[in-house]
């Protein structure tokens, strides 16, 4: 199914990301969280290191959107293909060491919509709105090689696909 740009506008708006710690260990979050979304909605952990901006996971997910639209993606869930886009590659394994979460005590949790997000706030200890200080996404920018721009960010995420 093809998206248009009315519909990937008005998925941007329903995001939820959040700043997050978790009382389970990063191996059973992560499972945990895949068990919950299933294949309804889109829920992704990510290193705060490594997180830009909010841009850069919204742009991720709108690409993973995008992909699965136009049956282009390389991953076989819309999680994951929106890892694969954030860490601007195409290996799954880099994405996860470039990019995933490495601590469940610390970690960026990106959900598709409000319905998503409720599955997962039992899984949390903490959580607040993810609002990076320009120290913190220059440290990430530099990290992934790339300028502390979300159109330098979006324009080398698009570049990872050719």
């Amino acid at each position: 199914m093809r998206l248009d740009v009315q519909q990937l506008s008005e998925a941007a708006r329903m995001v939820v990301i959040l700043k997050a710690s978790s009382h389970l260990d990063i191996t059973e979050l992560h499972s945990a969280i895949q068990k919950k979304v299933g294949t309804h909605g889109v829920a992704q952990i990510f290193d705060p290191k490594c997180v830009i901006s909010r841009t850069h996971l919204i742009g991720a997910y709108l690409n993973a959107l995008y992909s699965f639209g136009e049956r282009r993606n390389i991953a076989k869930n819309a999680s994951t293909e929106m890892l694969l886009f954030a860490a601007m590659t195409r290996k799954i394994t880099d994405a996860i060491t470039l990019i995933g979460a490495k601590s469940s005590s610390d970690f960026i949790l990106f959900c598709s919509d409000q319905a998503v997000f409720k599955k997962m706030a039992g899984l949390l200890t903490s959580s607040k709105e993810f609002r990076p200080a320009k120290p913190r996404s220059s440290s990430a920018s530099h990290f992934i090689g790339i300028e502390n721009d979300d159109e330098a960010v979006l324009q080398r995420m698009a570049l990872s696909r050719l």
